[in-house]
């Protein structure tokens, strides 16, 4: 029995860290079972876990979850060999059907989607957007309304408080309110409890799915089973429950006005823009596209749950990534006052105090792009861990073969804080996106919103939502330390982009705030 023992315990010690490891990248030595969770969450920042591991290992290297190796791709080479180069086999998501099923109510949506599902509703979300403006003037003059929102309740805060402020939530209202009203066809002025609510609920949303028991339930549906496990599993389905539900509330009354007015209808928003060509389709039993999942839907007896889940996808995207950013900019400056100081000479030379920094006013603003280019690389908001790709075919990257099916990310964060990519990395020098002439030239090795197929869609938007926001900021007021500096560490969770809350105190650069373009 003893001899029986000790053969199984060896060959499943051969398993674990010679077998299954033979044909992958080397990576840190995964725990039987539970891989290498037990050191994520020790971790207090996963960006500073890969960058350690990527010194360790290499530009690409493989860590468990479980029993699944993720394999980790560090090298911008690497990466544009795997995203641009084989895009077609790293277009697809990782699928975890029980996970879906339990929180979605299905594998819907847009990040959970692969094919023509995801395809098609990608093609449809961008057009929508377009054609309500994105990149365009229109898009513009609705993100300055939003600006003028935010600077008449800081010049209000800078009145009462003397200046002393926490920005977190009315930055979240002025973003909220760009991306819903584009979405559901209203702003969030006299209603930032909807917004605070929505943004409490997708930070908890992304605080539990990190959490290493959710992740373990995520991906292997035995380990449900066990109470802890399915505790936390079963926390973060409530939270998409609820979102799920607010949702669902704004959709069913846009659908009793389509109701009222059929095909005809004005379409003010996205909502109503699916509606309609949900109707149109729909109509035609002939036509497979945009819904060819509506039988599907109608077996669930729900017409909403592809539309809810999308809208749940974009909200996340336009809000938390320019809320972050521009909360993690304010930040920069204050630790920073000389680079302020040196946005505030050239904004005085371009703009002159006296009236809104616009589109038209980016090329002459070479250090502003300069400093929204180092935000977003010191930041390093976008995180790949929940966005898992998995290989839609075999390929091959560097040294190694990946079979289909092979769960890989691209992981930028390791590269935005390498020093042989960019130079004294822990330093804020927006000096490194400005040519020999001081004007602003663009870094391959920057890539904020992702590579390949599944850049974010809402690039374009989210780029002019920073330059304008974070210009007109700047252009009107001086933000100065309160007692303490800003922590520049996120909160909540090693996977968190959003900073602690903190206060600073502001002051208004001009008399009068400019109003009008």
């Amino acid at each position: 029995m003893i001899l029986f023992l000790l053969t199984l315990l060896t060959l499943l010690l051969f398993y674990n860290f010679r077998y299954k490891r033979q044909h992958l990248p080397p990576g840190p030595t995964p725990w039987p079972i539970m891989g290498n969770v037990f050191e994520m969450g020790r971790s207090p920042s996963w960006n500073r876990l890969f960058y350690e591991w990527k010194v360790r290992y290499g530009g690409i290297y493989t860590y468990w979850l479980g029993e699944t190796p993720i394999v980790n791709v560090c090298d911008y080479r690497l990466a544009v060999e795997l995203a641009v180069k084989n895009a077609d086999a790293y277009a697809d998501r990782v699928q975890l059907p029980h996970s879906d099923f339990a929180m979605r109510g299905g594998i819907l949506g847009i990040v959970s989607t692969n094919d023509e599902m995801w395809r098609e509703h990608r093609r449809f979300v961008m057009k929508v957007l377009r054609d309500f403006g994105m990149g365009k003037n229109k898009i513009q003059e609705h993100i300055l309304d939003q600006v003028r929102y935010l600077t008449s309740e800081i010049d209000e805060k800078v009145i009462k408080k003397d200046g002393v402020t926490d920005l977190h939530d009315v930055v979240s209202v002025a973003v909220g309110s760009i991306i819903n009203s584009l979405l559901f066809g209203y702003d969030f002025r006299g209603r930032e409890h909807e917004c605070h609510r929505t943004t409490q609920l997708m930070q908890g949303l992304v605080e539990g799915l990190s959490r290493p028991l959710a992740v373990i339930g995520r991906f292997y549906p035995l380990s449900l089973h066990i109470p802890a496990v399915k505790r936390r599993f079963d926390e973060v389905a409530h939270t998409f429950h609820l979102l799920l539900h607010d949702m669902t509330v704004i959709v069913e009354e846009h659908r009793e006005r389509y109701i009222m007015e059929g095909e005809e209808m004005k379409v003010l928003d996205f909502v109503d823009a699916y509606l309609v060509e949900q109707g149109k389709l729909m109509r035609d039993e002939g036509n497979v596209g945009l819904f060819s999942f509506a039988s599907h839907l109608q077996l669930l007896n729900s017409s909403n749950d592809q539309l809810v889940n999308v809208l749940i996808d974009v909200w996340f995207g336009g809000h938390e990534t320019s809320h972050a950013t521009i909360l993690w900019g304010i930040a920069f400056w204050i630790h920073n006052p000389q680079v302020q100081e040196r946005m505030h000479k050239e904004l005085d030379t371009v703009i002159n105090g006296d009236r809104m920094v616009t589109l038209a006013d980016k090329l002459s603003l070479p250090y502003m792009n300069a400093t929204i280019s180092e935000i977003q690389r010191f930041a390093n908001i976008f995180r790949q861990f929940n966005l898992a790709h998995a290989l839609a075919k075999d390929v091959e990257i560097g040294d190694y073969h990946f079979r289909r099916g092979q769960v890989l990310n691209i992981e930028f964060c390791a590269w935005f804080k390498d020093p042989e990519v960019f130079e004294n990395p822990g330093v804020f020098d927006p000096n490194r996106f400005l040519d020999e002439n001081g004007q602003f030239r663009k870094c391959d090795e920057l890539i904020p919103f992702g590579i390949g197929r599944r850049v974010c869609l809402g690039e374009s938007l989210a780029r002019t939502e920073l330059f304008l926001i974070l210009a007109n900021l700047a252009n009107q007021y001086k933000f100065l330390p309160h007692e303490d500096l800003p922590k520049l560490e996120p909160y909540l969770n090693p996977n968190a982009t959003i900073l602690p809350p903190f206060e600073c105190k502001i002051v208004k650069r001009h008399k009068d705030s400019p109003a009008t373009v």
